[in-house]
């Protein structure tokens, strides 16, 4: 399972930056600060969007926090998955992969609620980190394995106004064992008030990654709706 939440978006084509998805969904303000009671009625399910299938992540089947085994320290930031439930600061949160049943498109999906201060935070440390890193590494004893090379990594750009403040990078997955295979990543950050929700899609065809975009626009709608 954490094998398909890294690689879930391998179905889509996108241009290079994978932004022109993003750039079409309009933002979404909240006007109060989200509970953990609030996480069940806001994360995004197959009712809301009935072309995919959605699958939550359970507990034990999440990816594990790289973050503070990973190298260089200035890409803690990016490696943390910001916005996934395994977010020490997160108040609550959910992990799920949404494939499109014609495989057109698939990404990987966390929604998790913090402190507001917290969230600005977070979202300060990522925007720093993409100033600064460009390639790191995530610790063998992480994917229990060979260590897993992350290069090529770029912030997004042209991707439009989402939520309260958003942002987007692009990576490249490498493996040690295989130096032939690499993945490229589109992230999708964004922040609504307390909440971060980020999207994640990868490509095994080694061409650029995409999130789909009613995706975006169907969990930022979803938001949305739960500020009411």
């Amino acid at each position: 399972m954490a094998v398909l939440a890294m690689t879930a978006g391998c179905a889509g084509k996108a241009d290079a930056g994978g932004q022109s998805g993003a750039r079409r969904t309009p933002a979404v303000t909240n006007a109060r600060d989200f509970g953990a009671a609030d996480l069940e009625r806001t994360v995004l399910t197959a009712k809301d969007v009935p072309v995919y299938r959605v699958t939550r992540l359970k507990a034990d089947k999440n990816p594990s926090n790289p973050a503070p085994g990973v190298e260089p320290a200035v890409c803690r930031p990016i490696a943390h998955r910001i916005g996934s439930a395994d977010d020490a600061r997160s108040i609550a949160g959910d992990v799920r992969v949404v494939v499109a049943k014609d495989h057109s498109g698939a990404a990987t999906l966390s929604l998790s609620f913090f402190t507001a201060a917290d969230a600005r935070a977070a979202m300060d440390e990522l925007r720093a980190a993409l100033g600064r890193c460009t390639a790191y590494e995530i610790p063998a004893h992480v994917e229990g394995g060979a260590g897993v090379p992350v290069s090529e990594v770029r912030a997004g750009s042209g991707h439009g106004a989402l939520g309260d403040e958003s942002l987007s990078y692009t990576d490249v997955t490498g493996f040690a064992d295989d130096p032939d295979t690499k993945i490229p990543g589109l992230r999708v950050v964004v922040r609504v008030g307390n909440a971060i929700v980020s999207f994640r899609g990868s490509n095994l065809d080694q061409e650029p990654a995409t999130v789909p975009d009613d995706l975006v626009a169907a969990q930022l709608a979803k938001l949305a709706e739960g500020t009411a």
